[in-house]
């Protein structure tokens, strides 16, 4: 009997340590596995992230030139109300020493309107918001 179980006991203890290497070298391979796929998709994700910024860079840049023009487009045309001010004062004061209403004059109120209008979207390029962080 005393032989038995050591018999028993040398073909089990042998064999239970290969069975938990062998299950722990599947475990290992497929931790690898895992682990070399992971890589494969954090390159992959890498790679994007990284075109995603020279994108970004390119059409920063292209906001900031279109800011740039947007700029002198308002500056423009707000010297542009300036001349039309100016001119709709001169009418108005000619106006009042005739003792007529400016209104009166055919197109002094839609001249004010699109002076107006023209200013309004003149200050609204200028602060247009292109969200880049500057």
């Amino acid at each position: 009997m005393r032989e038995e179980k050591s018999v028993y006991k040398a073909l089990f203890s042998e064999q239970e340590p290969k069975k938990v290497e062998l299950g722990v070298a599947d475990d290992i391979q497929k931790m690898i596995a895992e682990g070399e796929k992971g890589l494969t998709e954090l390159t992959e994700a890498l790679k994007e992230a990284l075109q995603v910024k020279k994108d970004f860079a390119k059409i920063e840049q292209t906001a900031l030139k279109h800011r740039s023009k947007s700029i002198k487009t308002a500056a423009k045309f707000e010297k542009l109300v300036d001349k039309i001010e100016n001119t709709l004062n001169k009418v108005e004061n000619q106006a009042d020493d005739l003792g007529v209403s400016p209104s009166a004059i055919k197109g002094f109120d839609k001249a004010m309107s699109v002076a107006t209008d023209v200013l309004d979207l003149a200050d609204d390029l200028k602060r247009f918001d292109y969200n880049i962080g500057q």
